[in-house]
Protein backbone atom coordinates (compact mmCIF):
# COMPACT_ATOMS: atom_id res chain seq x y z
CA UNK A 1 0.00 0.00 0.00
CA UNK A 2 1.09 3.66 -0.48
CA UNK A 3 0.76 6.83 1.49
CA UNK A 4 0.84 10.40 0.55
CA UNK A 5 1.39 13.24 2.93
CA UNK A 6 -0.16 16.57 1.20
CA UNK A 7 -0.66 20.14 2.17
CA UNK A 8 -3.80 21.51 1.46
CA UNK A 9 -4.29 25.51 1.29
CA UNK A 10 -7.32 26.68 0.96
CA UNK A 11 -8.79 29.30 -0.80
CA UNK A 12 -9.88 32.45 1.47
CA UNK A 13 -14.19 31.11 0.20
CA UNK A 14 -12.82 27.62 1.20
CA UNK A 15 -10.93 28.12 4.58
CA UNK A 16 -13.29 26.95 7.74
CA UNK A 17 -13.43 29.70 10.11
CA UNK A 18 -12.00 28.52 12.94
CA UNK A 19 -9.14 27.82 10.70
CA UNK A 20 -9.24 31.31 9.63
CA UNK A 21 -8.89 32.38 13.12
CA UNK A 22 -5.70 30.53 14.05
CA UNK A 23 -4.14 32.06 10.74
CA UNK A 24 -4.88 35.52 11.71
CA UNK A 25 -3.94 35.12 15.61
CA UNK A 26 -0.79 34.36 17.22
CA UNK A 27 -2.83 33.20 20.50
CA UNK A 28 -3.50 29.51 18.52
CA UNK A 29 -0.82 27.94 16.86
CA UNK A 30 -2.21 24.37 15.81
CA UNK A 31 -5.47 22.42 15.28
CA UNK A 32 -5.12 19.15 15.17
CA UNK A 33 -8.01 16.71 13.98
CA UNK A 34 -7.76 13.31 15.95
CA UNK A 35 -11.12 11.78 15.13
CA UNK A 36 -14.19 12.57 12.79
CA UNK A 37 -17.46 10.89 12.79
CA UNK A 38 -20.43 11.86 9.37
CA UNK A 39 -23.53 11.26 10.87
CA UNK A 40 -27.20 11.41 9.62
CA UNK A 41 -27.41 14.42 12.24
CA UNK A 42 -24.64 16.73 12.85
CA UNK A 43 -20.19 15.90 12.08
CA UNK A 44 -18.32 14.94 15.27
CA UNK A 45 -15.63 16.06 15.43
CA UNK A 46 -12.13 15.50 18.90
CA UNK A 47 -9.38 17.91 18.40
CA UNK A 48 -6.55 18.54 20.25
CA UNK A 49 -5.69 22.46 20.10
CA UNK A 50 -2.45 24.70 21.18
CA UNK A 51 -2.89 28.07 22.21
CA UNK A 52 -5.32 29.95 23.93
CA UNK A 53 -8.58 28.33 25.01
CA UNK A 54 -10.78 31.70 25.44
CA UNK A 55 -9.67 32.59 22.28
CA UNK A 56 -10.55 29.17 20.71
CA UNK A 57 -13.70 29.21 22.39
CA UNK A 58 -14.75 32.52 20.58
CA UNK A 59 -13.83 30.93 17.64
CA UNK A 60 -16.29 27.96 18.01
CA UNK A 61 -19.15 30.39 19.05
CA UNK A 62 -18.48 32.74 15.50
CA UNK A 63 -19.07 29.69 13.75
CA UNK A 64 -23.52 29.33 13.30
CA UNK A 65 -22.81 25.88 12.08
CA UNK A 66 -21.45 24.86 14.69
CA UNK A 67 -24.38 23.53 17.15
CA UNK A 68 -22.22 22.29 20.42
CA UNK A 69 -19.27 22.09 21.78
CA UNK A 70 -17.49 21.02 24.99
CA UNK A 71 -13.67 21.86 25.81
CA UNK A 72 -11.66 20.60 28.52
CA UNK A 73 -9.09 22.10 31.03
CA UNK A 74 -6.02 22.92 29.53
CA UNK A 75 -2.97 21.80 30.07
CA UNK A 76 -0.93 24.51 32.11
CA UNK A 77 2.37 22.33 32.04
CA UNK A 78 3.14 22.84 27.78
CA UNK A 79 3.51 25.92 26.27
CA UNK A 80 1.62 27.00 24.22
CA UNK A 81 -1.06 25.01 26.58
CA UNK A 82 -2.78 22.00 25.12
CA UNK A 83 -6.53 21.58 25.12
CA UNK A 84 -9.25 18.58 23.88
CA UNK A 85 -12.49 20.02 21.80
CA UNK A 86 -15.33 17.79 21.15
CA UNK A 87 -17.24 19.62 18.42
CA UNK A 88 -20.73 18.78 16.27
CA UNK A 89 -21.32 20.52 13.39
CA UNK A 90 -23.61 20.79 10.75
CA UNK A 91 -22.47 20.12 7.23
CA UNK A 92 -20.25 23.11 5.62
CA UNK A 93 -20.08 23.01 1.65
CA UNK A 94 -15.95 23.44 1.52
CA UNK A 95 -15.74 20.13 4.50
CA UNK A 96 -18.57 18.25 2.33
CA UNK A 97 -16.75 18.58 -0.94
CA UNK A 98 -13.46 17.50 0.19
CA UNK A 99 -14.73 14.49 2.70
CA UNK A 100 -17.22 13.52 -0.42
CA UNK A 101 -13.71 13.12 -2.75
CA UNK A 102 -12.23 10.39 -0.19
CA UNK A 103 -15.88 8.19 0.12
CA UNK A 104 -15.52 8.21 -3.57
CA UNK A 105 -11.97 6.88 -4.24
CA UNK A 106 -11.92 4.95 -1.27
CA UNK A 107 -8.52 6.77 0.03
CA UNK A 108 -8.38 5.84 4.28
CA UNK A 109 -7.31 9.29 5.60
CA UNK A 110 -5.20 8.49 8.71
CA UNK A 111 -5.27 10.86 11.37
CA UNK A 112 -3.87 13.77 12.77
CA UNK A 113 -5.12 15.87 9.79
CA UNK A 114 -3.34 19.32 10.95
CA UNK A 115 -4.73 22.61 10.47
CA UNK A 116 -1.78 25.25 10.78
CA UNK A 117 -0.81 29.01 10.93
CA UNK A 118 0.26 29.13 7.51
CA UNK A 119 -3.33 28.31 6.25
CA UNK A 120 -2.70 24.84 4.96
CA UNK A 121 -4.19 21.58 6.19
CA UNK A 122 -1.70 18.74 6.37
CA UNK A 123 -2.62 14.96 5.91
CA UNK A 124 -1.65 11.78 5.20
CA UNK A 125 -3.84 9.35 2.92
CA UNK A 126 -2.92 5.64 2.38
CA UNK A 127 -4.40 3.07 -0.27
CA UNK A 128 -3.72 2.47 -3.87
CA UNK A 129 -1.41 4.57 -5.75
CA UNK A 130 -3.93 5.39 -8.72
CA UNK A 131 -6.81 6.03 -6.16
CA UNK A 132 -4.19 8.38 -4.26
CA UNK A 133 -3.49 10.21 -7.26
CA UNK A 134 -7.35 10.00 -8.66
CA UNK A 135 -7.90 11.99 -4.95
CA UNK A 136 -5.80 14.39 -5.58
CA UNK A 137 -7.13 14.84 -9.10
CA UNK A 138 -10.40 15.53 -8.00
CA UNK A 139 -9.85 18.12 -5.12
CA UNK A 140 -12.01 20.96 -5.43
CA UNK A 141 -10.22 23.79 -7.33
CA UNK A 142 -10.63 26.10 -4.52
CA UNK A 143 -8.17 23.82 -2.72
CA UNK A 144 -4.26 24.12 -3.61
CA UNK A 145 -2.49 20.78 -3.09
CA UNK A 146 1.20 20.42 -2.51
CA UNK A 147 2.80 17.10 -2.17
CA UNK A 148 5.06 16.58 0.48
CA UNK A 149 5.95 12.94 1.29
CA UNK A 150 5.58 9.74 -0.98
CA UNK A 151 5.99 6.11 -0.23
CA UNK A 152 5.29 2.45 1.24
CA UNK A 153 2.93 2.56 4.23
CA UNK A 154 5.15 0.26 6.36
CA UNK A 155 4.52 1.13 10.12
CA UNK A 156 2.73 3.11 12.44
CA UNK A 157 2.13 6.78 11.45
CA UNK A 158 -0.22 9.27 12.42
CA UNK A 159 -3.35 8.56 15.07
CA UNK A 160 -1.57 5.37 16.13
CA UNK A 161 2.15 6.74 16.24
CA UNK A 162 4.09 9.72 15.56
CA UNK A 163 4.22 10.85 11.76
CA UNK A 164 7.81 10.83 11.12
CA UNK A 165 9.35 10.89 7.85
CA UNK A 166 11.00 8.01 6.50
CA UNK A 167 14.28 10.28 6.59
CA UNK A 168 13.44 11.28 10.48
CA UNK A 169 12.80 7.92 11.29
CA UNK A 170 16.09 6.56 10.09
CA UNK A 171 18.00 9.35 12.02
CA UNK A 172 16.55 8.50 15.13
CA UNK A 173 16.89 4.48 14.24
CA UNK A 174 20.37 5.32 13.58
CA UNK A 175 21.24 7.60 16.19
CA UNK A 176 19.92 4.93 18.23
CA UNK A 177 22.10 2.30 16.89
CA UNK A 178 25.33 4.34 16.99
CA UNK A 179 24.52 5.32 21.25
CA UNK A 180 23.60 8.68 20.66
CA UNK A 181 21.00 8.51 22.77
CA UNK A 182 22.66 6.13 25.83
CA UNK A 183 23.46 7.55 28.96
CA UNK A 184 26.32 8.67 28.97
CA UNK A 185 26.33 9.16 25.38
CA UNK A 186 28.56 6.90 23.28
CA UNK A 187 27.74 8.14 19.91
CA UNK A 188 27.73 11.43 18.67
CA UNK A 189 26.13 13.75 15.75
CA UNK A 190 28.95 13.13 13.26
CA UNK A 191 28.57 9.11 13.84
CA UNK A 192 24.74 9.89 12.87
CA UNK A 193 25.43 12.28 10.16
CA UNK A 194 27.96 9.53 8.58
CA UNK A 195 25.47 6.18 8.73
CA UNK A 196 22.81 8.53 6.98
CA UNK A 197 25.63 9.86 3.94
CA UNK A 198 24.67 13.37 4.85
CA UNK A 199 26.14 16.27 6.28
CA UNK A 200 26.59 16.97 10.17
CA UNK A 201 23.91 19.93 10.44
CA UNK A 202 21.18 17.93 8.32
CA UNK A 203 21.61 15.25 10.24
CA UNK A 204 21.38 17.29 13.17
CA UNK A 205 18.17 19.00 11.67
CA UNK A 206 16.45 15.50 11.20
CA UNK A 207 17.04 14.61 14.98
CA UNK A 208 15.61 17.60 15.84
CA UNK A 209 12.26 17.35 13.92
CA UNK A 210 11.89 13.71 14.92
CA UNK A 211 12.21 14.08 18.47
CA UNK A 212 10.19 17.11 18.68
CA UNK A 213 7.31 15.13 16.68
CA UNK A 214 7.84 12.41 19.46
CA UNK A 215 7.44 14.44 21.90
CA UNK A 216 4.26 16.17 20.53
CA UNK A 217 2.97 12.83 20.12
CA UNK A 218 3.56 11.44 23.44
CA UNK A 219 1.84 14.52 25.13
CA UNK A 220 -1.08 14.62 23.15
CA UNK A 221 -2.09 11.20 23.44
CA UNK A 222 -0.46 10.41 26.85
CA UNK A 223 -2.80 10.95 30.19
CA UNK A 224 -1.09 11.38 33.27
Amino acid sequence: MKYVRLAIDFSEQFIHPVHQRIVEHDGLSRDRLLYGTRTTGPDTFLFAVEGDRQLYEQALEDVPEISFYELSNPDTTSSPGTFFAYIEQEPITPDEQLFAVFERTGVIVVPPVDFCTDGAARMTMVGRAERLQTTINHLPEEMNVTIEQVGNYERLRGGFGPALTDRQYDAIKKANACGYFDVPRSGSIDDVAERLDCATGTASEHLRKAQRELTEWLVNTTWR
